[in-house]
């Protein structure tokens, strides 16, 4: 799974989402209570857009038994018609039909719009032997908030005996109700109404009004009892809301408690990393260091120097080497080809190198890149700039693949370079973490809108959703760092890749170049080939030059570099030249680029592993997709 990729379209449908969004200026329903028990509603509902709308629908769900029958849909505002479509119990609105990519036609585009929409119910009404009874949520519970809220209820025929009429909200509100001098039509206004907030209407009325019976006993005395003892606990409800709902002190805890759980986690944490995470003690490496610390392969160096794997950032380095090393014992020939370019311009000179013959001794890792090398090369045995460019660009996911080998063939052969018991903890408890995280947000997002609505917008409910929100972030961190700091390394390791660090300054540093023995000058190109993969090769032979020019004598000239007739300086510039190449062909960084930081010893650092992490996993794949798109394999003098 890419994460980047995921983040970026997260990111993407949630721009999108807080780019539109609508409301309910007003809503205006007709109830008719019809003599045969049907009940004809006429809704009509004004919709503010922010943004594009292209179709909005309304899902009524009759009570069990019943159905709900779409009459008609029409536009009261004198904008453009539109096209209805009714499927089960859900009528959606258009402008018309898609055309021929889909798409449906612009309906609103930030503006408002009223339209007018009418459908009957059935099985709403009960009518007992002395009365009728209707009770329904008659604004769906699930709606955008309204403005103002307009209800009249149109009884059968005249009752001026028994109509009463109970409102009840989600949130406890009062609003008017008022009679017409008739007795026929009963008219409720709430000014506003939440989001997803119900309107429920409670109406007895006579039996006579209605020319059916559903029971036969008197059921009156039972439903005003009913209604009695909602209507106390509604009152009940709206007076805390007027004087104010006491908030318990257990919500408070309950609030606070995201917030200190990051805090108290993050204590046991340190306990951990003093436990587990911290470096194992070595002796005592001074700033240089003249020789290899270890004797493996050059193109494993660039993976055993760091606690994380450096992937892809390091395979132009290891192939470098590689090559560079299998010159030197014989396995490639460096051949230096000169291009005329066009009319004498844009020429330049380049390496090809002919496989010879495979490598003796060879480690998996090299008997994997002798064969992939192979496979690039021509009929001839010979490989091309050109042929390995293509190479790589045909077979994108072979870099993956391969820049994950160099650290798994090292620790095969010596041993891992990681204590297992530590990354085992860092995987643990990264995972708990994490999980938590994730888990804070997703109570925080879905959970504390209900309780809002539940509490009616108490303060408390508000801190708590805060306190989710910034302790999933603080868990997620917490998490990613314990992800990159727990696990440190074996003490053998870690004292070899301290010494690799210092050996590094060795061979950059021109005072060291000249206090170094004769014998360093003799097998210079094998101290080379390291520098190749430490990526200093550039400074170590502008070092080298130096001194061949002080004192020419020291400096042995190997055979396998190609121009070496030509002196030593040209000799030191040619093999610059194939470093940068290589390193320029299989997309990886310039060798004499920053390099990461070395090992990781002390609490100090934890900060910064963790920042290099998440770069790491968000910013790296994006590089290389940039990097090979413009072209970063290129001949020298192109850059």
């Amino acid at each position: 799974m890419n994460p980047l990729r995921h983040t970026l379209a997260a990111l993407v449908f949630l721009a999108l989402a807080w780019g539109k969004s609508y409301s309910l200026e007003q809503v205006e329903q007709d109830v008719y209570f019809l003599p045969s028990g049907l009940v004809r509603v006429v809704d009509v509902r004004t919709w503010r857009f922010s943004g594009t709308f292209r179709e909005v629908f309304l899902e009524i769900d009759p009570r069990r038994g019943g159905q709900v029958r779409f009459e008609e849909a029409r536009a009261l505002d004198g904008g453009p018609p539109i096209q209805y479509a009714v499927e089960g119990n859900r009528i959606s609105l258009t402008a018309g039909p898609p055309d021929r990519s889909g798409n449906l036609p612009v309906l609103a585009e930030n503006q408002s719009r009223t339209f007018q929409i009418s459908y009957t119910l059935s099985n709403e009404i009960a009518v007992a032997a002395d009365a009728a009874l209707f009770d329904r949520q008659v604004l769906e519970p699930e709606h955008a908030a309204v403005g103002t809220y307009l209800l009249r209820l149109h009884a059968p025929k005249p009752v001026p005996g028994l109509f009463r009429v109970f409102i009840f909200t989600g949130r406890g509100r009062i609003g008017t109700l008022e009679f017409d001098p008739a007795r026929q039509v009963a008219t409720v206004q709430l000014a506003p109404v939440s989001q997803n907030e119900f309107v429920r209407a409670r109406v007895i009325l006579e039996a006579g009004a209605f020319n059916f019976r559903t029971l036969n006993a008197p059921r009156l005395e039972q439903w005003l009892q009913e209604t009695e003892e909602e209507t106390q606990s509604f009152r009940e409800r709206s007076r805390q809301l007027i004087d104010g709902r006491p908030t318990p002190t257990w919500a408070w805890a309950l609030a606070v408690g995201p917030l200190v759980l990051p805090v108290v986690l993050f204590g046991l944490f340190l306990r951990a990393y003093a436990r587990f995470g911290r470096e194992p003690r070595t002796e005592e490496v001074g700033r240089y260091y003249r020789e290899p610390p270890e004797e493996i392969p050059p193109g494993l160096v660039p993976y055993v120097m760091t606690q994380t794997d450096p992937g892809q950032r390091m395979l132009g380095r290891m192939i470098a080497a590689t090559l560079l090393d299998w010159a030197r014992r014989g396995s490639v020939e460096l051949i230096q080809h000169e291009n005329r370019g066009l009319f004498a311009w844009f020429g330049g000179s380049e390496t090809h190198f002919r496989l010879v013959s495979p490598p003796e001794q060879a480690n998996p890792l090299e008997s994997e890149v002798w064969h992939l090398l192979r496979t690039a090369a021509g009929p001839d045995g010979v490989l091309k700039p050109s042929e390995l460019k293509l190479f790589f660009r045909q077979r994108p996911s072979l870099l993956a693949s391969l820049s994950r080998r160099p650290r798994a063939v090292y620790e095969a052969i010596y041993g891992p370079l990681l204590d297992p018991r530590s990354g085992k903890v860092a995987a643990q408890w990264g995972g708990w973490l994490v999980g938590l995280g994730f888990l804070c947000f997703l109570l925080a997002l879905i959970t504390g809108p209900h309780l809002l609505e539940a509490w009616n917008g108490a303060l408390w409910v508000g801190v708590l959703m805060l306190n989710g929100v910034l302790g999933g972030l603080g868990l997620l961190a917490l998490g990613f760092l314990a992800f990159g700091s727990l696990a440190r390394w074996m003490p053998d390791k870690l004292l070899n890749a301290k010494r690799w660090q210092a050996y590094r300054n060795f061979l950059a540093d021109f005072s060291q170049m000249e206090r170094a023995p004769a014998e360093h000058f003799k097998i210079w190109d094998y101290h080379f080939v390291y520098a190749a993969a430490l990526g200093v090769a550039e400074r170590y032979l502008r070092n080298l030059r130096q001194v061949a020019q002080q004192r020419p004598e020291m400096v042995a000239l190997p055979r396998w570099i190609p121009g070496s007739n030509l002196g030593q300086v040209n000799t030191a510039m040619a093999s610059s030249e194939v470093l940068q190449q290589i390193s320029r062909m299989t997309g990886g960084p310039r060798a004499d680029r920053p390099q990461p930081r070395g090992p990781r010893a002390g609490p100090q650092a934890l900060l910064r592993r963790l920042r290099w992490r998440l770069w790491g996993q968000l910013g790296g794949r994006f590089f290389w997709w940039w990097w090979f798109e413009r072209g970063s394999i290129m001949k020298p003098g192109e850059e």
